[in-house]
């Protein structure tokens, strides 16, 4: 049992005291409150289906530029977010060093589809499907 506890004293020594997460979301989940919890190093993985936004959907975090946070459709998903409101912005983000790969949106009207939300990102990339 002394072996043990010290290999996971030095693991915690060597490796840092947090652990990198990777967390699914869904479209029945709190998709915003989960990725405000993100932290460096972290991935989220959204499942296939529509996620329908009924307000504003504001988000800020930070990566680091060793450590990008990574919002990704899942293999084969196309999560797609909706937002009724044509007059508001989908997304409202304010982000640095996070990668967003294979999200789609749209609003009520047709026009305002995009596959790229307004933001406020420094070292960020968006990516399409």
């Amino acid at each position: 049992m002394m072996g043990r506890t010290l290999l996971a004293v030095v693991m915690a020594l060597a490796f840092g005291p947090s652990m990198l997460a990777q967390v699914m979301i869904g479209p029945s989940d709190d998709a915003e409150a989960m990725l405000k919890a993100l932290e460096p190093g972290d991935e989220a993985i959204l499942a296939d289906g529509m996620y329908t936004l009924s307000g504003r959907f504001g988000l800020a975090i930070a990566g680091a530029e060793a450590e990008p946070i990574v919002i990704r459709a899942a293999d084969g998903a196309r999560p797609h977010f909706h937002r009724g409101d044509a007059s508001q912005n989908i997304w409202d983000l304010d982000v640095a060093h996070v990668v967003i790969r294979g999200l789609t949106s749209t609003q009520t009207t047709p026009a305002s589809s995009a596959t790229a939300p307004p933001a406020t990102a420094h070292r960020t990339s968006w990516r399409g499907t």
